[in-house]
């Protein structure tokens, strides 16, 4: 139930405390999907500014959106030993439909 917009969420992302980055990153995530933090997100993936443990969370995070524009780039971390591997399978299941949405999602 955090009060902060998707904007402020967004812009959680670029802090440098770890914490801040989690709470935004697991908010984004159980938030409905917006273009906008799907790509805060890979963007956030991309800079290398993240934790392995925030990484894992934000790759779960798109998995959670079924955010569409992640599979490419997910798909490369396939291997990647800075990633929880069963995250990003997850992930891509979930972007491709394999997982179905959960009840609450639209």
């Amino acid at each position: 139930k955090d009060p902060r917009t998707n904007a402020e969420l967004r812009t959680a992302l670029k802090s440098s405390d770890e914490v801040e980055q989690f709470n935004a990153v697991s908010t984004i995530a159980y938030r409905e999907y917006t273009a906008e933090n799907a790509a805060a997100l890979l963007e956030y993936l991309k800079s290398g500014r993240g934790t392995r443990r925030v990484n894992n969370i934000a790759v779960w995070a798109l998995g959670e959106l079924h955010a569409h524009e992640a599979k490419e780039y997910l798909q490369t971390l396939i291997g990647n030993d800075n990633f929880d591997q069963y995250e990003v399978t997850k992930a891509i299941k979930k972007i491709k439909g394999e997982i179905p949405k959960p009840f609450w999602r639209k």
